[in-house]
């Protein structure tokens, strides 16, 4: 899948988003709830048709609230697989470069280490984007692919390692978790396309009337 945690996290970090993740526990109390759909009827007019005209909307009230709430309850799902599945790093940090600068604003050897191991550890050293990164973190410290094998000899380069091979070394590990757990990210970018689609059902029909109502009262008055 080729959106990552980093893009992910500029929908699933939004507030209006997150709260969405209550919907699907509390979204049926607004869809069954008459009041709530008495005051969406903004304009009753929309929905109304008469001998000499049709109802300027597509979608009837109900139906545009139903449409809404699955809509949430998309993102709301969408949502809880971010929030579960999305790795810590991206969440704390929304590129590479702001994630490399913390760690080096609080660096210390045991933190060095830790990051070292879970590169030399990690399940996506294989993956596409992550691949020229790993390489160029293994030539700067002068070590190859066989290395990663070998715990105490990687431990060791990366304890002797220069300030500028180890912001390569937070670089690397934020490519890392950036495109981790291809499934939760190809199944959060389902729902988020999902909900956002089914969402501008009702936006865009609302729209095309309003705008039928301003074009025919400019007509009307020209």
């Amino acid at each position: 899948m080729f959106v990552s945690w980093a893009m992910l996290r500029h929908v699933g970090a939004t507030p209006i988003v997150r709260a969405t993740v209550l919907m699907p526990f509390v979204g049926y109390l607004i869809v069954f709830n008459a009041q709530i759909g008495q005051w969406l009827s903004l304009i009753p007019d929309l929905d109304t048709s008469t001998a000499n005209s049709k109802p300027l909307t597509y979608l009837n009230g109900q139906l545009r609230l139903i449409l809404i709430y699955y809509a949430l309850v998309l993102l709301g799902l969408g949502t809880a697989v971010y929030q579960i599945y999305c790795p810590g790093i991206i969440k704390s940090a929304s590129n590479a470069s702001d994630f490399t600068q913390e760690q080096l604003a609080d660096l210390s050897d045991s933190r060095v280490l830790v990051a070292g191991e879970a590169i030399r550890t990690h399940r996506n050293l294989n993956h596409a984007s992550a691949q020229s990164r790993v390489a160029t973190l293994l030539s700067e410290l002068n070590l190859t692919d066989e290395h990663l094998g070998s715990p105490a000899i990687f431990q060791k380069a990366i304890s002797n390692s220069l300030r500028s091979q180890r912001v390569t070394l937070f670089d690397t590990l934020y490519c890392l978790e950036n495109w981790n757990r291809r499934w939760a990210r190809t199944a959060v970018s389902f729902l988020y396309a999902a909900g956002f689609t089914v969402l501008l059902l009702p936006t865009l029909d609302i729209f095309q009337a309003t705008f039928r109502i301003a074009l025919s009262y400019v007509w009307e008055n020209s």
